[in-house]
């Protein structure tokens, strides 16, 4: 049971990483008039397709060569590393291109997704 919430919470604090670099790249589009859809791409990018890709790629490379040592982590476990370690290189180079920019961004454009909307949100506690 314990490994069970572990896990999850793992994947949460993976998946809050994950958001938070298509946060940053879409404001950062958003900021500088680029296209958002290209910060759409680079989040299909950072999950599924490169962890995937690095896991195929991975698991060819071991197929090639005699098994000599167990693995000691399971599937899962290289995939949540492996979009762990995308979504923070990418948020890293999002952060060393645009440092100041990428503060700017998310201060006057990080909620770009609301554009447009009009009117008082009902909130689920006040119905």
């Amino acid at each position: 049971m314990r490994r069970v919430i572990l896990d999850g919470l793992w994947l949460l604090l993976v998946l809050a990483v994950t958001g938070a670099g298509v946060w940053l790249s879409s404001s950062l589009a958003a900021y500088l008039n680029a296209p958002i859809w290209l910060a759409g791409l680079l989040g299909l990018l950072a999950f599924p397709v490169l962890p995937l890709a690095w896991e195929s790629h991975a698991s060819v490379r071991r197929a090639r060569r005699p098994a000599a040592r167990p693995r000691i982590l399971t599937l899962w476990d290289r995939l949540v590393l492996r979009t762990l370690a995308v979504n923070l290189l990418i948020i890293a180079i999002l952060l060393a291109r645009w440092p100041a920019t990428s503060f700017a961004a998310l201060a006057t454009r990080g909620d770009w997704f609301l554009e447009g909307r009009t009117g008082t949100a009902e909130s689920p506690v006040t119905k």
